[in-house]
């Protein structure tokens, strides 16, 4: 058998996967300049076509610094990911707080800039910590 061809058509059947990979895919960190809070994102494949996202912060400002968790879901578009249903849920007051949320990765795919206008908030930016790529 003639190994060439066998590794030609294994390359030929990931090439499609590898380049279709959603580059939002993986861990982030960041800190809230607001607060000072430390952020870590996780952006996970929903298998639907978007992607859900999981937001653990060590002070929710929300949540008057107390303990919360922000979730939330979206489709990516080229280097913008959009959650329309964000949500930061605050455990010690039981309250959630909604607000979307506009993420824009750069060029180099290694930093994520979310707009969080729509809570009075400055923007974070997250760096790449992980990613579920090859």
């Amino acid at each position: 058998m003639n190994y060439k061809y066998m590794i030609f058509a294994v390359t030929a059947f990931l090439a499609p996967s590898i380049v279709s990979a959603n580059p939002f895919i993986g861990l982030w960190e960041g800190v809230d300049p607001d607060d000072g809070g430390h952020q870590v994102l996780s952006i996970s494949d929903n298998r639907q076509g978007g992607v859900n996202l999981l937001l653990h912060d060590t002070y929710f400002t929300l949540c008057n610094g107390g303990r919360g968790v922000s979730s939330g879901s979206g489709t990516p578009l080229r280097r913008t990911l959009l959650s329309e249903d964000y949500k930061t849920y605050c455990y010690d007051t039981q309250q959630t707080k909604a607000g979307a949320r506009t993420y824009k990765m750069n060029a180099a795919g290694n930093l994520l800039k979310v707009d969080r206008s729509s809570s009075n908030l400055a923007p974070v930016i997250y760096h790449r910590t992980n990613t579920t790529s090859p």
